[in-house]
C-alpha cells in the first residue's frame, strides 16, 4: 500500500526495533506529532489535527435521516488530573525524559512518544492530549444521503438539529424583493421566502406552525394563510435572529443576522450570491437560531456506506480550546 503524507514541518527521529505493521507504525508516528492516520480506499493517509476556520458541510433536519441522530457523551476520567509523556532527549545524550501537563499534576496518565527528541515538542504534545481528552467530550452519529461524501476525514462540519441545539432547518422557496404587499423574484434580492422543516414557517412577530391546508400549502404566496390557520409555537423561537446557508454543491456560508418581515419572509443582508432556488437541484437549505445555539461544530471521524444507499457519519465535538 502507498502512504500519502501531507507536507508538514514535523520531525520524527526514531527507529523501529521490532516487527510491526505499517499501519501501526504510522499511527505511532502520528500520535507523537499531532497527526491522525486513516484509510481512504486502498490508501493510508495522514492529516494534521489542527484548527479549521471553515465548515466543509452543514447537516440539519433537511438532510439528516429522521430518527438516525444519536448523541454520546464521554465523561472525564477523574482518576487522572494530568498527562505525562516520555521521550528520548537528544540534548541529554538520548536519555529518557518526561514532560507533564499541567505541571502541577499529581496523578498523570502516561504516554510514550515515538520519534520525539525535543522537550518543547513533548510538552506541546502533552498539552494537546490533555485538552482534546477534556474538550472533545461529545460525539454524534447520523445517516444522510450522498451528501455524506462531501466532507473528508477530520473535516470540520456544522450540525444544526433540534435535538442538539435550539434551531430550525428548512429550504429556500424563493429569493427576491418585497415591498410589504408584492413579492418579486430576484436572484440578487435581500429577501427570502422560507419553508422550514416540519412545516414550520417564520412569523410576523413570532414563529408559527401551519395547520394542514392542502389547497394552499404549495402556493408559495407570502400571504396565502390566514392567521386563523396558524398556531403559536413556544415563545423562545421569537429570539431567532441568525441564519446559516448551505448550497446544493455543499458550500457553507458564514452565520448572518436577519429580520422577520412577514409570515415566511425574512430580510438578510450580505447573503452569498449562490443563495436561492436551483432548477433540477436541491434548493439552498438553511438553519436559523440564536447566535450562540444555531449550529454546533464537529470533526468527521467516520464515513461509511449504510443500508438503502445511505451514508453514516460519526463526528466528535470541535472546540478551539482543544488546540494549544
Amino acid at each position: 500500500n502507498q502512504v500519502l503524507i501531507e507536507p508538514n514541518s514535523a520531525v520524527v527521529n526514531g527507529v523501529f526495533d521490532r516487527k510491526i505493521t505499517l499501519a501501526d507504525a504510522v499511527d505511532m508516528i502520528c500520535t507523537s506529532q499531532s497527526f491522525v492516520s486513516y484509510t481512504f480506499g486502498n490508501f493510508l493517509k495522514v492529516r494534521a489535527d489542527k484548527s479549521q476556520s471553515v465548515r466543509r458541510a452543514l447537516f440539519n433536519e433537511t438532510n439528516i435521516i429522521k430518527d438516525s441522530l444519536k448523541i454520546t457523551y464521554q465523561f472525564e476520567d477523574k482518576h487522572y488530573d494530568s498527562v505525562q509523556v516520555s521521550f528520548y532527549s537528544e540534548e541529554d545524550k538520548w536519555s529518557e525524559r518526561f514532560e507533564t501537563y499541567p505541571a502541577n499534576g499529581v496523578v498523570p496518565e502516561t504516554y510514550e512518544l515515538f520519534g520525539v527528541t525535543s522537550p518543547t515538542t513533548a510538552l506541546r504534545i502533552a498539552e494537546e492530549i490533555y485538552k482534546r481528552r477534556r474538550y472533545r467530550n461529545k460525539s454524534v452519529s447520523f445517516q444522510t444521503d450522498i451528501q455524506g461524501y462531501i466532507p473528508q476525514y477530520l473535516d470540520r462540519v456544522g450540525v444544526a438539529h433540534q435535538v442538539l441545539n435550539h434551531s430550525l432547518g428548512g429550504e429556500i422557496m424563493d429569493r427576491g424583493d418585497y415591498d410589504g404587499t408584492t413579492w418579486t423574484s430576484n436572484p440578487n434580492g435581500d429577501y427570502l421566502m422560507l419553508q422550514c422543516d416540519y412545516d414550520l414557517i417564520a412569523h410576523v412577530p413570532r414563529i408559527c406552525q401551519r395547520i394542514l391546508c392542502h389547497e394552499k400549502v404549495d402556493c408559495n404566496l407570502p400571504l396565502c394563510c390566514d392567521l386563523a390557520t396558524l398556531e403559536v409555537l413556544p415563545r423562545e423561537y421569537n429570539e431567532f435572529d441568525h441564519i446559516i446557508f448551505r448550497s446544493p454543491h455543499g458550500e457553507v456560508s458564514d452565520i448572518l443576522g436577519f429580520g422577520v418581515v412577514e409570515y415566511n419572509i425574512i430580510r438578510v443582508t450580505g447573503m452569498p450570491s449562490w443563495v436561492g432556488v436551483y432548477d433540477a437541484q436541491d434548493n439552498t437549505m438553511f438553519s436559523m437560531g440564536t447566535l450562540s445555539e444555531i449550529v454546533e461544530d464537529y470533526l468527521v471521524i467516520g464515513i461509511r456506506p449504510d443500508a438503502d444507499d445511505n451514508i453514516a457519519l460519526e463526528c466528535v465535538l470541535y472546540d478551539e480550546r482543544a488546540y494549544p
